[in-house]
Protein backbone atom coordinates (compact mmCIF):
# COMPACT_ATOMS: atom_id res chain seq x y z
CA UNK A 1 0.00 0.00 0.00
CA UNK A 2 1.28 3.61 -0.80
CA UNK A 3 0.56 5.97 1.67
CA UNK A 4 -0.08 5.73 5.76
CA UNK A 5 -3.30 4.82 6.70
CA UNK A 6 -5.70 7.42 8.41
CA UNK A 7 -5.19 7.62 12.29
CA UNK A 8 -8.59 7.17 13.47
CA UNK A 9 -8.52 9.22 17.10
CA UNK A 10 -10.44 7.56 20.10
CA UNK A 11 -13.27 9.48 21.39
CA UNK A 12 -11.37 10.10 24.79
CA UNK A 13 -8.74 11.92 22.83
CA UNK A 14 -10.98 13.79 20.63
CA UNK A 15 -12.95 14.81 24.21
CA UNK A 16 -9.26 15.74 25.34
CA UNK A 17 -8.86 17.71 21.85
CA UNK A 18 -12.09 19.45 22.10
CA UNK A 19 -11.09 20.45 25.97
CA UNK A 20 -8.33 22.43 24.39
CA UNK A 21 -10.54 24.23 21.81
CA UNK A 22 -10.02 22.04 18.87
CA UNK A 23 -13.27 22.21 17.02
CA UNK A 24 -12.58 19.92 14.53
CA UNK A 25 -12.84 17.07 17.17
CA UNK A 26 -16.13 17.76 18.06
CA UNK A 27 -17.50 17.98 14.50
CA UNK A 28 -15.92 14.51 14.75
CA UNK A 29 -17.82 13.14 17.63
CA UNK A 30 -20.91 14.79 16.28
CA UNK A 31 -20.68 12.50 13.06
CA UNK A 32 -20.05 9.58 14.67
CA UNK A 33 -22.54 9.60 17.57
CA UNK A 34 -25.92 11.68 16.05
CA UNK A 35 -27.64 9.27 14.72
CA UNK A 36 -27.40 7.33 17.79
CA UNK A 37 -27.99 9.51 20.21
CA UNK A 38 -31.11 11.11 17.98
CA UNK A 39 -32.47 7.51 17.86
CA UNK A 40 -31.78 6.97 21.34
CA UNK A 41 -33.99 9.85 22.58
CA UNK A 42 -36.31 9.11 20.42
CA UNK A 43 -37.18 5.88 21.83
CA UNK A 44 -37.22 7.34 25.18
CA UNK A 45 -39.49 10.06 24.65
CA UNK A 46 -41.76 8.53 21.36
CA UNK A 47 -41.55 12.48 19.62
CA UNK A 48 -39.00 12.28 16.55
CA UNK A 49 -39.58 16.21 16.64
CA UNK A 50 -38.61 16.82 20.14
CA UNK A 51 -35.95 13.94 19.74
CA UNK A 52 -33.61 16.19 17.05
CA UNK A 53 -34.24 19.61 19.30
CA UNK A 54 -32.76 17.51 22.12
CA UNK A 55 -29.82 15.57 21.05
CA UNK A 56 -28.88 19.06 19.54
CA UNK A 57 -29.31 19.99 23.49
CA UNK A 58 -27.05 16.89 24.25
CA UNK A 59 -24.19 18.13 21.45
CA UNK A 60 -24.42 21.67 22.60
CA UNK A 61 -23.65 20.90 26.04
CA UNK A 62 -20.71 18.81 24.83
CA UNK A 63 -19.59 21.75 22.39
CA UNK A 64 -20.20 24.42 25.57
CA UNK A 65 -18.89 22.66 28.63
CA UNK A 66 -16.19 19.91 27.31
CA UNK A 67 -14.48 20.33 30.26
CA UNK A 68 -17.18 18.30 32.27
CA UNK A 69 -15.80 15.65 30.30
CA UNK A 70 -13.19 13.62 33.03
CA UNK A 71 -10.28 12.33 30.91
CA UNK A 72 -9.94 9.46 32.40
CA UNK A 73 -13.36 7.86 31.98
CA UNK A 74 -14.79 6.69 28.61
CA UNK A 75 -16.87 8.96 26.57
CA UNK A 76 -19.87 6.85 25.36
CA UNK A 77 -21.22 6.03 28.80
CA UNK A 78 -20.73 9.52 29.73
CA UNK A 79 -22.26 10.68 26.25
CA UNK A 80 -25.70 8.74 26.77
CA UNK A 81 -25.72 9.86 30.50
CA UNK A 82 -25.60 13.49 29.07
CA UNK A 83 -28.36 12.51 26.78
CA UNK A 84 -30.26 10.53 29.67
CA UNK A 85 -30.23 13.53 31.69
CA UNK A 86 -32.02 15.46 29.10
CA UNK A 87 -34.29 13.31 28.54
CA UNK A 88 -35.25 13.53 31.91
CA UNK A 89 -35.01 17.18 32.32
CA UNK A 90 -37.32 17.13 29.44
CA UNK A 91 -40.43 15.34 31.17
CA UNK A 92 -39.62 17.04 34.79
CA UNK A 93 -39.55 20.70 32.68
CA UNK A 94 -42.76 19.95 30.91
CA UNK A 95 -44.17 17.62 33.56
CA UNK A 96 -44.94 15.01 31.72
CA UNK A 97 -45.08 11.04 32.36
CA UNK A 98 -42.50 9.23 30.68
CA UNK A 99 -43.54 8.05 27.55
CA UNK A 100 -42.99 4.14 25.91
CA UNK A 101 -40.27 3.29 23.48
CA UNK A 102 -41.00 3.77 19.73
CA UNK A 103 -39.83 1.33 17.54
CA UNK A 104 -39.36 2.95 13.79
CA UNK A 105 -40.31 1.41 11.03
CA UNK A 106 -36.51 1.95 10.02
CA UNK A 107 -35.38 -0.36 12.91
CA UNK A 108 -37.41 -3.13 11.51
CA UNK A 109 -36.01 -5.27 9.28
CA UNK A 110 -37.92 -5.48 5.75
CA UNK A 111 -37.33 -8.51 3.43
CA UNK A 112 -39.62 -7.18 0.05
CA UNK A 113 -39.44 -10.69 -1.46
CA UNK A 114 -41.35 -12.08 1.56
CA UNK A 115 -45.26 -13.10 0.66
CA UNK A 116 -48.09 -11.22 2.04
CA UNK A 117 -48.84 -13.16 4.71
CA UNK A 118 -44.87 -13.58 6.10
CA UNK A 119 -45.01 -9.75 6.41
CA UNK A 120 -48.24 -9.53 7.91
CA UNK A 121 -46.53 -11.95 10.53
CA UNK A 122 -43.24 -10.38 10.80
CA UNK A 123 -45.21 -6.87 11.15
CA UNK A 124 -47.50 -8.37 14.14
CA UNK A 125 -44.08 -9.66 16.05
CA UNK A 126 -42.96 -6.19 15.50
CA UNK A 127 -46.07 -4.98 17.01
CA UNK A 128 -45.42 -7.33 19.89
CA UNK A 129 -42.21 -6.62 20.56
CA UNK A 130 -43.33 -2.50 21.01
CA UNK A 131 -46.00 -3.70 23.24
CA UNK A 132 -43.22 -5.92 25.34
CA UNK A 133 -41.25 -2.85 25.81
CA UNK A 134 -43.60 -0.46 26.54
CA UNK A 135 -44.71 -2.58 29.88
CA UNK A 136 -41.41 -2.05 31.73
CA UNK A 137 -40.87 0.17 34.09
CA UNK A 138 -38.36 2.68 33.38
CA UNK A 139 -35.71 0.96 35.60
CA UNK A 140 -35.58 -1.86 33.17
CA UNK A 141 -36.62 -0.22 29.91
CA UNK A 142 -33.92 1.96 29.94
CA UNK A 143 -30.85 -0.31 30.31
CA UNK A 144 -33.05 -3.09 27.87
CA UNK A 145 -32.77 -0.26 25.46
CA UNK A 146 -29.33 0.90 25.48
CA UNK A 147 -28.17 -3.12 25.33
CA UNK A 148 -30.19 -4.06 22.69
CA UNK A 149 -30.82 -0.96 20.48
CA UNK A 150 -27.73 0.64 21.31
CA UNK A 151 -25.02 -1.98 21.91
CA UNK A 152 -24.03 -0.87 24.79
CA UNK A 153 -21.89 -2.96 27.01
CA UNK A 154 -23.29 -3.72 31.00
CA UNK A 155 -20.46 -2.00 32.19
CA UNK A 156 -20.81 1.26 29.44
CA UNK A 157 -24.42 1.15 31.04
CA UNK A 158 -23.38 0.78 34.57
CA UNK A 159 -21.20 3.80 34.18
CA UNK A 160 -23.94 5.48 32.01
CA UNK A 161 -26.76 5.03 35.00
CA UNK A 162 -24.35 5.31 37.88
CA UNK A 163 -25.37 2.20 38.80
CA UNK A 164 -23.23 -1.56 39.14
CA UNK A 165 -22.68 -3.82 36.68
CA UNK A 166 -24.76 -6.36 39.30
CA UNK A 167 -27.59 -4.04 39.26
CA UNK A 168 -27.72 -3.42 35.39
CA UNK A 169 -27.80 -6.88 34.56
CA UNK A 170 -30.53 -7.08 37.76
CA UNK A 171 -32.57 -4.70 35.88
CA UNK A 172 -32.42 -6.18 32.39
CA UNK A 173 -33.06 -9.80 33.86
CA UNK A 174 -35.86 -8.82 35.54
CA UNK A 175 -37.32 -6.99 32.22
CA UNK A 176 -37.00 -9.78 30.65
CA UNK A 177 -38.85 -11.51 33.63
CA UNK A 178 -41.75 -9.18 32.97
CA UNK A 179 -41.95 -9.03 29.28
CA UNK A 180 -41.81 -12.99 29.43
CA UNK A 181 -44.83 -13.36 31.83
CA UNK A 182 -46.40 -10.55 30.13
CA UNK A 183 -46.41 -12.68 26.71
CA UNK A 184 -47.54 -15.56 28.72
CA UNK A 185 -50.71 -14.14 29.92
CA UNK A 186 -50.78 -12.89 26.56
CA UNK A 187 -51.47 -9.32 28.07
CA UNK A 188 -49.51 -7.99 25.01
CA UNK A 189 -52.29 -8.41 22.46
CA UNK A 190 -54.82 -6.77 24.19
CA UNK A 191 -55.63 -3.25 21.94
CA UNK A 192 -54.61 -0.31 23.82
Amino acid sequence: MTGQEPVILSDEVLMGRLIYGDKEAFTILLKRYQKYIVNFISRLIKNNADSEDLAQEVFLKIYLKPDRFDTNAHFKPWLYKVATNICFDYFRDKNRQVEKVQIDEKDSIADTSKRADEISVDQEKENCIKKLINVLPDKQRVPLIMSVYQNMKYSEIAETLGISTGTVKSRIYYGLQILKEKHKKNELFVST
